[in-house]
């Protein structure tokens, strides 16, 4: 197409698809509803939603430590960080 640029990928799509999964494995793991990780990770219903359906490529930082404090895990685990691995 004429004037139209190929869609490029987010180089960050695969950590934050990693970020999506996790967040939904240990919710399900605590079978706690989205509605119930929002209010303990003191974050709105539509951050959870949107996180886990992988509408937002960039969660923040912020968003990130509340969420993981909530799940009681640490903020490398909930990222699915591979330094681990080295």
């Amino acid at each position: 197409m004429v004037g139209r640029r190929p869609k490029q990928e987010s180089p960050h799509v695969e950590a934050s698809q990693r970020i999506c999964t996790r967040v939904r494995q240990l919710r399900t793991d605590r079978k706690w509803s989205q509605q119930r990780l929002a209010e303990e990770a003191r974050v709105s219903y539509a951050t959870v939603r949107a996180l886990e359906r992988q509408v937002t490529a960039d969660p923040g930082v912020f968003t990130l430590l509340r969420l993981a404090d909530a799940l009681e895990v640490s903020l490398m685990d909930l990222i699915g960080s591979d330094l681990d691995d080295q």
